[in-house]
């Protein structure tokens, strides 16, 4: 019987410094594993417009540095270039709503409808536009007033109520 052993191979570990001691950019190594340095700022992403990457180049004291490239060729879908809110999908064939964007969908809401629009960032987020339910001339409530004696005064409104004071 025949058996067969086979060595699993996997790439190297990204915590583990190299055997120079070295580690990537904002890294260094302590005691075998890569860790952040503090004296390099923390990176956030930030939330960019339609055909902006973000690039890290190293800065003189090893520090990554993040910059953004914006071009209309990173909109470029195939032969064909997409619309600001979308992106290529993965097969490079049709442009799909952005997937960086936050994906907010409205309730239902009677008399109301919704469109998609471009958020400050490129992104497509809905507005809703509803219809008033009354019309934007409404009757206004009738008032009137009436001297009553001993200086006193009330205001007849037209749903029979009154509302009287003295001066």
């Amino acid at each position: 019987m025949l058996s067969f052993q086979g060595l699993l191979c996997a790439d190297r570990d990204p915590f583990k410094c190299d055997k120079d001691g070295k580690c990537a950019p904002g890294l260094r190594c302590d005691h075998g594993t890569c860790v952040l340095r503090t004296d390099c700022p923390m990176l956030s992403m930030p939330r960019m417009k339609s055909g902006c990457v973000m690039l890290t180049t190293v800065d003189e004291r090893g520090c990554p540095m993040p910059k953004i490239v914006c071009s209309k060729e990173n909109l470029k879908c195939g032969s064909i270039y997409c619309e600001p809110g979308f992106e290529c999908d993965h097969d490079k064939t049709v442009c799909i709503p952005r997937r960086d964007c936050p994906n907010i969908a409205l309730p239902k809401k009677e008399g109301c409808t919704d469109k998609m629009a471009l958020d400050e960032y490129d992104c497509l987020v809905p507005v809703r536009n509803c219809k008033s339910p009354k019309p934007l001339r409404a009757k206004r409530q009738q008032t009137s007033t009436t001297e009553k004696p001993n200086n006193g005064w009330c205001i007849f409104l037209d749903h029979g109520k009154d509302g009287c004071g003295w001066v």
